[in-house]
């Protein structure tokens, strides 16, 4: 009953509008019972605070805290005082120490300076007669060295002679195999250059093939949408009219792939619209598409996509060649032609070098063995001796040296420790020094330490006096922030007094029982009217799933993958999917995106493939660059569904997208290309 619905809605707008309404006014009526107790709050802690014994109280406890840590900087002062007074007598006393040790050491350095010079004296007359004997053996060991190395000399000039001529010998047989590889290596050179010239020629790449072959696929599958879309229109005239397009008579089946106005003569217009959406922009995309395979293949300097991958082959032909012929050019001159020629040029040379015959290197080579041998031993006794000739001049000079420091030594020490007796005197001058100094500095230990003893805790006295001071701080804040709040609620009182909120309050509480009352009572007829109509609509259902049970029963699962908990209402007439039902809600086919559209298209066909399979009937399912809509979640959710029916069902996926169907799974199709 319409009349029923409408005073139900009506009743349920007032009861809405009424406790719209109370909710607005019921916060701003507790905010104004709480501003009250919040002012009365704040005026009693305002009379605490200015109670006038609390605030002698305070500022008295202030006073006696800031005497008490005056006291206990003054008695700090006093330590310091004596730590500094004891810290005197501790230098005086060490003073006095090093005077009494350095006046020892004078001493003690006498009696070392006159043993270390006796010594001294005695080592430099020992090793003078050492290094006389070290220089006599030196000139004999170098006289034998010097006749060893002149024999040497003569076999090594004999030995390069005969070696000289055997390598020309080999160099004459090494020019040949040079000149052969310097051919060979110029020829490889030559084929590398001209392969390499020939690629350069041809600028495709695999990239730009690929970018091609794309937006030819793409520019393809447009064409096919466009075709798919296109309408027939057939033409039966009975006088001399005609309908015409863009001014031409149309005289045969007319095939339209978008939007079109037809000029009927003595009828007006006619528009045809294939089905074209306005948000594909079918012929925009068309000719980006074909400017895009334009622009790739103006990349890949070609006018066909043929022509292209031609190109590409023969570039990459030229490619391989230029490889090849690098790899054979270095494997024949590792290290360049150039440097091939400047071995033959070497080679030339030595081959050219060689002399009149000389001795037989073999014979030559023992002979220059032995003598090097007696040269190295000779020279190794000579350079012993000499080294022991110049160890033993060493020795012997810092032998001398010592002595004349030894000697220095002696003198300085005598003439620091000067006079004995006043010497003696000195010492015992600084000893009766160090012992005042050791009686005054126990007596200022122990004044200090009575003083540390009596001194009262310098931190505790200040924390006290912070700890004071910030009570009468606080007391003066909460003091100007008390007066403050107490000004901001009494304006913000005096503003929801004035507008008598707590009496439209009542008023609003007092309609609303009425108006509920009134909303149940036409809720109840509206549910017992709905309740018919569901009883209906289950008869109806009912008599439907006898029919789509099985194929429902299929495609759940199924469905479930991309929306849980969704059904797919199927058309009772065309037997096509009809609405998604997700949520409690029901969307028309027709209002769902490009993509969930696609989806559920799929997944009825796999329903119904599953159908025949059940039933004896197995056929194959063929999906041609489908899910070109679906985002990357749902184009995953919708490979596990391919997969759970590919178990016992045929699939074939045929598309371009190699990155997009990456995670499909499944088995590939592999083309190879050999002989037959």
């Amino acid at each position: 009953r319409p009349k029923a619905g409408g005073e139900w809605h009506r009743a349920q707008a007032e009861v809405k509008a009424l406790e719209d309404r109370e909710a607005l006014l019921a916060p701003k009526a507790a905010a104004l019972s709480g501003a009250l107790r919040e002012r009365r709050e704040a005026e009693r802690q305002r009379t605490a605070l200015d109670d006038p014994e609390a605030e002698a109280a305070r500022h008295a406890s202030l006073r006696e805290a800031r005497a008490a840590h005056e006291a206990a900087l003054a008695h700090a002062e006093q330590v310091e005082r004596a730590r500094q007074a004891v810290q005197m007598a501790v230098l005086t006393g060490q003073g006095a120490r090093r005077d009494l040790e350095a006046l020892d050491a004078l001493a003690g350095r006498l009696v070392a300076a006159e043993a270390r010079q006796a010594a001294a004296a005695g080592e430099v007359a020992r090793l003078a007669t050492a290094a006389q004997a070290a220089r006599d053996e030196d000139r004999n060991a170098t006289t034998a060295g010097e006749a060893a190395r002149a024999a040497v000399a003569g076999l090594r000039s004999r030995l390069q002679l005969a070696q000289r001529a055997a390598l020309a010998a080999k160099a004459a047989q090494a020019v040949t195999a040079l000149r052969d590889a310097i051919q060979r290596a110029e020829a490889f050179r030559s084929r590398k250059e001209a392969a390499e010239a020939r690629a350069a020629a041809l600028p495709v790449t695999p990239k730009a093939l690929a970018a091609a072959e794309a937006a030819a696929a793409e520019r393809d599958r447009l064409h096919a949408i466009a075709g798919a879309r296109a309408v027939t229109l057939h033409f039966a005239y009975s006088g001399a009219a005609r309908a015409l397009q863009d001014g031409a008579p149309v005289l045969e089946p007319l095939r339209l792939t978008g939007r079109s106005l037809l000029d009927l003569p003595g009828l007006g217009q006619l528009a045809v619209d294939p089905g074209e959406r306005a948000e594909d922009d079918l012929p925009a995309r068309l000719s980006a598409a074909e400017s895009a395979l334009a622009r790739a293949l103006v990349a890949c300097a070609a006018e066909t996509l043929a022509e292209a991958r031609q190109k590409l082959t023969a570039a990459t032909s030229a490619r391989e060649e230029s490889r090849q012929a690098a790899e054979l050019l270095a494997n024949t001159a590792p290290q360049g032609i150039e440097a091939l020629r400047q071995s033959l040029a070497r080679a030339e040379t030595e081959a050219g070098s060689g002399g009149a015959e000389a001795e037989d290197p073999a014979l030559l080579e023992p002979l220059l063995q032995a003598a090097e041998a007696a040269e190295a031993g000779a020279l190794a006794t000579a350079r012993g001796a000499h080294q022991a000739a110049l160890e033993a001049g060493d020795r012997l000079a810092r032998a001398e040296a010592a002595d004349h420091a030894a000697r220095a030594a002696l003198d300085t020490a005598r003439a620091e420790a000067g006079d004995p007796a006043l010497h003696a005197s000195r010492s015992a001058e600084a000893r009766s020094r160090l012992a005042e100094a050791e009686t005054l500095r126990t007596e200022r230990e122990a004044a200090l330490q009575t003083l540390i003893a009596a001194a009262p805790d310098l931190d505790t006295a200040l924390a006290r006096r912070d700890r004071a001071q910030s009570v009468v701080d606080l007391a003066a804040r909460d003091r100007t922030r008390l007066a403050q709040r107490i000004a901001e609620l009494e304006g913000a009182i005096r503003i929801q007094a004035d507008a008598g909120i707590e009496e439209e309050l009542e008023e609003v509480r007092g309609a609303l029982l009425p108006a509920r009352a009134r909303a149940a009572r036409y809720e109840a007829e509206v549910m017992a009217l709905a309740r018919l109509r569901r009883a209906l609509e289950e008869a109806r259902v009912a008599a439907r799933d006898a029919y789509f049970g099985p194929v429902t029963q299929e495609l759940a699962p199924l469905l479930a993958i991309l929306h849980d908990g969704a059904e797919l209402h199927l058309d009772d007439r065309t037997l096509l999917p009809a609405a998604l039902h997700r949520n409690g809600v029901a969307e028309d086919l027709a209002v769902l995106s490009g993509g969930t559209r696609e989806q559920l298209a799929i997944l009825t066909r796999l329903a119904f493939a599953r159908l025949f399979a059940r039933n004896g009937q197995p056929v194959p399912l063929i999906l041609d660059d489908a899910l070109v809509h679906s985002d990357d979640a749902r184009i995953e959710a919708m490979f596990t569904a391919l997969h759970r029916v590919a178990k016992d069902q045929q699939i074939l996926v045929l598309t371009c997208r190699q990155r997009a169907f990456a995670g499909l799974g499944g088995e590939r199709a592999v083309v190879r290309i050999g002989p037959a």
